[in-house]
C-alpha cells in the first residue's frame, strides 16, 4: 500500500486500505464532509476513497495530504521519518534539534548548518591541497636524499675495493 514508514501513524493500519484511510481520518476528528470542505472535493468522492468497491482506488496523494494533516512529513524522506508537527504549536519536533522549531526556523537552522558545512568543507580542500603540495615536496626531497644515499654507498664501496683513495681519514684516537 504505502512506502512510508512512521510508527505512530503505521500502527493505526488495519488490513484494508479503504478501512486504513477512514481510520486516519477518524484520528483528525473530521467528518467526510469537513474533510471535503478542507481540501476541495466532494464529500461523495471521499467516500468513495474510504469505501471497499472494487473499482475504488484512492490516490496516493490522498493517503499523503492525511498523514500530513495528522502532522506525519515521513514522505519528505527517511531524514524526516521521526519528525512531527505538533498542530496545535504549529511546530516541528525531531529527534535532530534539542526543541521544536517552526518550519521557517528549521529552515534557516539548516541553512546556517549547511552554510557551516559547505565553508568547512572548502576550508578542508584548501588544507587537503596545501598537504598535497607538502606531500610532493618530501617525496623530491625524499629522492634526492635516496640518491645521495646510494653514491655515498658506491663511494663506500670503492674504498672498500681499493678502488678510490680516501682524502681524509676517519681521526681515531
Amino acid at each position: 500500500m504505502s512506502d512510508f514508514q512512521h510508527y505512530h501513524l503505521d500502527k493505526l493500519r488495519l488490513d484494508d486500505t479503504h478501512n486504513y484511510l477512514k481510520h486516519l481520518r477518524n484520528e483528525l476528528n473530521l467528518s467526510r464532509d469537513e474533510l471535503a470542505d478542507k481540501i476541495g472535493v466532494s464529500a461523495h468522492t471521499i467516500r468513495r476513497y474510504e469505501s471497499e468497491w472494487k473499482n475504488s482506488k484512492p490516490p496516493k496523494w490522498y493517503e499523503m495530504l492525511l498523514r500530513f494533516m495528522a502532522g506525519d512529513v515521513s514522505f519528505f524522506g527517511q531524514a524526516w521519518a521521526d519528525c512531527r508537527i505538533n498542530l496545535h504549536s504549529k511546530k516541528l519536533s525531531s529527534p535532530y534539534f534539542p526543541e521544536p522549531f517552526r518550519p521557517h526556523e528549521m529552515m534557516i537552522h539548516y541553512n546556517k548548518n549547511h552554510l557551516s558545512l559547505i565553508q568547512e568543507n572548502r576550508a578542508l580542500h584548501i588544507e587537503a591541497g596545501h598537504l598535497k603540495e607538502q606531500i610532493k615536496q618530501l617525496q623530491a626531497r625524499i629522492a634526492i636524499l635516496e640518491s645521495e644515499k646510494s653514491q655515498l654507498e658506491a663511494h663506500k664501496n670503492s674504498v672498500k675495493e681499493g678502488k678510490v683513495i680516501p682524502m681524509f681519514r676517519d681521526r681515531k684516537a
